[in-house]
């Protein structure tokens, strides 16, 4: 009234079942919790105006980003978005505790602490995720599935550049757990453990000490050599 700006910094007292702000947004952090103080549901601040959610009232743990989400166990999902059915769905999950350094992208699903494990929203589709795993001595980026009982690797790759197919531990630079089917390979080195070719009946294994090029089989005798091509 008469052009004079009123400021109510009054702390409302709410039911215990009910949210209260307690003061007007000032330069230090204001908090939206229960009414007894004991659970922080919203932090704001003025300046660079960020808001927290699930950081809590320590002041030293105020929301670092424009949106700050603090998960208080495994069980939750951080931030999920959706469109409202069991059709799209994404959460944005980093494990707490035992499991920090655990982070993941899920598609239909996400993880729900030990027991049942994993959450699908739609039953008849995959859960995917994409993520990091950092726990204790593992550095690892990861796409893996999970059907409702099994979970499958998809895709590792580790900080030494090894990266595995089928593996989420692969032990070379390419290690594919499964068969291979290609156009065309061009293999520097070969070195087989165990070489199964049907309708071989004779082969031919070059000299110790022979500088082996490359492996031929003659089509028309069904031979084998080892070595430069005859």
């Amino acid at each position: 009234m008469g052009g004079r700006e009123i400021e109510i910094r009054e702390e409302i007292k709410m039911p215990a079942s009910q949210l209260a702000v307690q003061s007007a947004l000032s330069s230090t952090p204001q908090y939206v919790q229960d009414e007894d103080n004991t659970t922080c549901r919203l932090v704001l601040t003025q300046t660079p105006g960020n808001i927290g959610i699930g950081t809590g009232t320590d002041p030293t743990n105020v929301p670092r980003a424009e949106l700050t989400v603090q998960l208080s166990g495994d069980t939750d999902m951080g931030i999920l978005v959706t469109d409202g059915t069991n059709a799209s769905n994404i959460v944005i999950q980093p494990l707490t505790g035992g499991n920090s350094g655990f982070q993941a992208l899920n598609f239909n699903g996400y993880y729900t602490g030990p027991g049942p494990g994993e959450q699908r929203f739609n039953t008849n589709k995959n859960r995917w995720r994409i993520g990091v795993d950092q726990r204790g001595t593992k550095d690892l980026w990861f796409v893996d599935t999970y059907n409702g009982t099994t979970f499958s690797p998809v895709l590792g790759i580790l900080t030494n550049g090894n990266v595995g197919i089928g593996t989420l531990a692969p032990q070379y630079t390419l290690d594919v757990n499964g068969t291979i089917r290609a156009t065309a390979l061009n293999i520097g080195q070969l070195s087989l453990q165990t070489l199964s070719i049907p309708d071989i009946q004779e082969y031919t294994l070059a000299p110790s000490g022979a500088n082996i090029h490359h492996v031929s089989i003659d089509l028309n005798t069904g031979t084998l050599y080892w070595g430069t091509a005859p």
